[in-house]
């Protein structure tokens, strides 16, 4: 049972009507963004049922009650000026309320990454840092829950990538892989894997040829006769390459990421040319 304080709202685990006004916000949600037209449409919805199909999950704590389950639907009849919400009242500690939350979310699947990552590192903590037990309780592998997680170690701008679009969780996870500390390492990598549309291997590829070339020059000296040299073989490359390669590529992405590659190297032999001309 609820607190008597609660009045008539004492039938834990049955529906009840509770005002709106009553209900505070879950304080371990873990997104961040709500689309705003998603929520006018359900509140649509909603308007046109009379009332919404699945009732929330509340708590009660201080004489009031906390959201557990149903942030959408809560702010959907929020906008809609609804007073009163379908709920089920729940007996749970707040560790509980957490965890439900937590998982809940996670299960939906319509988290962004790092909403994700910030909800699987937060049932890591409760779980005593045990990734195994977060995995079998989210019906993920533990190198899926580990490697979550892992994007948090990235630098903010980054994070903001990721949610954005920029850049997806399988490129993030090849940045993490680089083993970069330095967050202007890291961003420089994010920038042209955006800029490039480099793919989780390329990354990977790309910093690996980034080593080696770094070994490379610690023995051999860049000249201006090996840059003209290595412009050369581009310039013979595309030449063979013109022949009959671009003209037969079927594919639009690997086209589109080809003519890209291409301009940013022509926009590269500008800026040369521009300071060899200063």
């Amino acid at each position: 049972m609820a607190e008597d304080t609660m009045g008539s709202f004492k039938a834990v685990g049955q529906v009840v009507e509770i005002p709106v006004e009553m209900i505070d916000p879950n304080p371990y949600q873990p997104r961040t963004h709500f689309d705003a037209l998603k929520i006018a449409e359900l509140g649509e919805s909603i308007k046109e049922n009379g009332r919404v199909t699945q009732p929330i999950t509340v708590r009660a704590k201080n004489g009031r009650f906390e959201l557990v389950i149903g942030e959408r639907r809560l702010r959907a009849c929020k906008a809609i000026e609804f007073k009163t919400i379908s709920s089920i009242i729940s007996e749970m500690s707040a560790e509980e309320a957490c965890e439900v939350a937590l998982i809940e979310n996670i299960q939906r699947e319509d988290l962004t990454p790092m909403e994700e990552a910030r909800s699987i590192a937060s049932l890591v903590e409760q779980y005593g840092g045990s990734y195994a037990q977060v995995a079998e309780r989210i019906g993920k592998s533990e190198p899926y829950v580990r490697q979550r997680a892992a994007l948090l170690t990235l630098a903010k701008p980054i994070h903001e990538m990721l949610d954005e679009g920029k850049l997806n969780v399988a490129q993030g996870i090849a940045i993490v892989n680089l083993g970069l500390d330095d967050e202007e390492a890291q961003m420089q990598v994010a920038k042209k894997a955006f800029r490039l549309r480099l793919n989780a291997n390329q990354i990977k590829g790309n910093a690996q040829d980034k080593t080696d070339k770094v070994k490379r020059d610690q023995r051999n000296t860049v000249t201006l006769a090996s840059t003209s040299r290595d412009l050369i073989r581009a310039h013979d490359s595309l030449e063979r390459y013109m022949g009959d390669g671009l003209s037969t590529l079927a594919d639009i992405k690997k086209r589109t990421l080809f003519e890209k590659q291409v301009k940013d190297m022509r926009d590269m032999c500008d800026v040369v040319l521009q300071n060899i001309g200063s």
